[in-house]
């Protein structure tokens, strides 16, 4: 059964508010094959911005990580990055997709990072905050140095609605120095926004997924997704926004590494970033 929860946010007096304008889901698609790296990148058209990002992996059954989802410095196109988890031999091929969810310039746009120290801590977390009086469009992040041995476990929106992101990294085998790296694409408050929020069953079915809606006529403008449970053994394989930027759904299976298989119950959450468009 899916759980949703969402709320509409009410800027503060004489705090103005915007729409949305020209908001529209651009993806790239990498080639196919059984490369232990792949990357590929969606760009926004001449005079967008990216408002999020999202990824998923083509052909994969918890065999492939994907550690990186990373906005340019000018927000106008983003990267996504897949990896082979290091564990049994994995000789199928796979890709990947990169979504750019662009729209026209924001006022008050802006991209802050945080990253956490390098080194050997099994479990790493990391927030970035939104300048005051500016709000979540998007929510990015990255494993830096994981090399398919660490897994992106939290990108959590918080707040609704929303004025930071956590990123939270485990690790799926030992990995002596990696560090988590997090990004929140910010803007001036826009009309209507909210964070909608849903999970899966907490059982021990190897994969899963979940979708949860803006609410009518809301758009998404970013999103973020969370396993429950596993510590570090599923990983989210795909985070990825509808045609029509209407919905968003995370996908997650067990991790294929070298402690072999799963046994306890996790859960994996999806979670919208919604304003009017």
């Amino acid at each position: 059964m899916l759980a949703v929860a969402g709320a509409i946010s009410v800027a503060a007096p004489g705090v103005s508010v915007a729409t949305v304008a020209n908001i529209e889901l651009h993806r790239s698609t990498s080639v196919l094959s059984s490369a232990a790296l792949r990357t590929t990148t969606a760009a926004c058209p001449a005079g967008r911005v990216l408002t999020g990002v999202g990824a998923d992996i083509i052909s994969n059954t918890g065999a492939v990580v994907l550690d990186g989802l990373v906005p340019s410095a000018s927000r106008t196109e983003g990267e996504a990055r897949g990896r082979e988890v290091a564990g049994p031999p994995f000789a199928q091929v796979w890709g990947l997709h990169s979504y750019g969810i662009c729209a026209s310039s924001l006022p008050g746009a802006s991209l802050r990072s945080a990253a956490t120290r390098i080194n050997g801590t099994d479990d790493k977390s990391v927030t970035a905050a939104c300048p005051t009086g500016t709000r979540l469009t998007g929510a990015a992040g990255e494993i830096v140095g994981g090399d398919g041995n660490v897994v992106i476990g939290d990108l959590v929106p918080n707040g609704n609605p929303a004025t930071s992101v956590t990123l939270r990294g485990f690790e799926a085998n030992s990995d002596n120095s990696w560090s988590a790296q997090v990004f929140a694409l910010c803007a001036n408050p826009l009309a209507g926004q909210e964070v909608i929020t849903g999970s899966s069953a907490n059982d021990s079915v190897s994969s899963k997924s979940t979708t949860v809606s803006c609410t009518p006529p809301r758009k998404v403008t970013g999103l973020g997704g969370r396993i429950t449970n596993a510590g570090g053994e599923a990983v989210i394989t795909g985070l990825t926004p509808d045609e029509s930027l209407g919905s968003v759904t995370v996908r997650a299976a067990e991790a294929r590494d070298l402690d072999g298989g799963f046994a306890g119950n996790w859960s994996v959450r999806v979670y919208a970033i919604c304003a009017m468009a």
